[in-house]
């Protein structure tokens, strides 16, 4: 739907009764969210703008408007701006500096060497969003370094390629840096392997590599991933830009190296071979991470070791409900079932992108299993009771 016109005198006029000592609209608006973008209107958003105002997002055109610079003193305890948007042309925000108490910036788009210099002076920013298309440009014109964004804890950045994010990272030291989520296209393995080596060096709680793109993802040696072990305060390992040659041994590795882990969604296929994590490797997984409760993963249910009754020998995850399995070859159905409910009583979906049923039977015979389990574990328990 298009805005309704509105006349450009009119505007103009309305916004006069807007000054530092007059009154908003809306002297109580905690959060502004402004869609409009048409030109007529932005005289209208400083009518809207309280000093209570905490929060505010307003398009990209805006950013680098003149008129912008007069919004900070309307707003002095701003705390949260988001700039919508994710193009390639730069914006210069050249009002950000003038918010002390700013602690969110999101603004998924290129930035001016000057916009980034101002936010990386914010005193108490604490998570700051943008796209990096060309850092030694910015490097250059700003000169950044360990000083910079010292409060830092999360960060989202916007890439084409790792490269650039890598360099950014390389040249801040950012302490307190805990979350990092990347966006990008492309994830060539040795960009991998650098960016890795330099996460390392931080005490993260939060590693997310994303993609978008449906090409095939390169296949990285978990030599690579093991540059990740010295992280072990990570809850959440989320990657799909590229997959992992992983094998039982190895997750029970990554497993003992991530032991605070409650998400991991990591690919272990590729399109030439099946993952070779069996259902057997994931019980040192749910063993030394007994917090986890989303897991999505690649396995090979092909061949399943005779087991007793009893496949995890006591070793149970209750937190998770959803399992997602990510093009995983499955053999005997009854016996995949059987071992999942031993070890995942609690599973009510399975998700697999494949076109095969073998796994929608899984989970239907899990429900029958889980229930006859429970059933089992309460009569020991009464039977237990009974005899003391």
């Amino acid at each position: 739907m298009s805005e309704p016109p509105l006349d450009e005198q009119a505007s103009q006029a309305l916004s006069m009764i807007r000054s530092n000592h007059d009154p908003a609209l809306t002297p109580n608006l905690h959060t502004l969210r402004w869609e409009a973008t048409h030109s007529n209107y932005v005289h209208l958003l400083p009518i809207f703008i309280s000093g209570r105002l905490r929060s505010l997002h307003i398009p990209k055109k805006f950013g680098s408007q003149i008129w912008s610079a007069n919004i900070p003193p309307l707003c002095p305890s701003l705390e949260i701006f988001s700039l919508a948007g994710g193009t390639r042309e730069s914006v210069d925000l050249g009002f950000l500096d003038q918010w002390e108490r700013l602690r969110f910036a999101i603004c998924l788009t290129s930035l001016t060497p000057q916009a980034l210099k101002r936010i990386s002076t914010c005193p108490d920013l604490q998570s700051l969003a943008l796209s990096i298309y060309d850092h030694e440009a910015w490097a250059q014109a700003i000169g950044l370094d360990h000083t910079s964004f010292p409060k830092l804890v999360a960060t989202t950045i916007g890439c084409l390629s790792l490269d650039p994010a890598s360099a950014w990272l390389k040249r801040l030291q950012l302490p307190k840096l805990k979350i990092i989520v990347i966006i990008t296209h492309v994830a060539a393995p040795g960009s991998v392997a650098c960016l890795f080596n330099i996460l390392q060096r931080h005490p993260l709680s939060t590693i997310s590599l994303y993609t978008a793109d449906s090409e095939e993802r390169h296949q990285v040696s978990i030599s690579v991933l093991r540059l990740l072990f010295n992280c072990p305060l990570l809850t959440q390992l989320s990657i799909n830009v590229c997959s992992f040659a992983v094998g039982d041994k190895d997750l029970e590795a990554l497993s003992k190296a991530f032991p605070k882990l409650k998400v991991l969604d990591i690919m272990t296929h590729s399109s030439q071979e099946p993952s070779m994590i069996t259902l057997n490797g994931l019980v040192p997984l749910l063993k030394y991470c007994p917090n986890l409760y989303t897991l999505k993963i690649s396995i090979n249910a092909t061949r399943i070791r005779d087991n007793d009754d009893r496949p995890g020998n006591g070793v149970r995850n209750t937190y998770i409900t959803k399992l997602s399995l990510h093009k995983s070859p499955i053999g005997n159905v009854e016996r995949a079932a059987l071992f999942l409910s031993d070890i995942l009583p609690n599973v009510r979906t399975i998700e697999e992108t494949s076109t095969s049923e073998s796994w929608k039977k899984v989970a239907t015979l899990l429900e029958v299993f889980n229930l006859a389990r429970k059933q089992e574990r309460r009569w020991c328990a009464r039977r237990s009771r009974s005899t003391k």
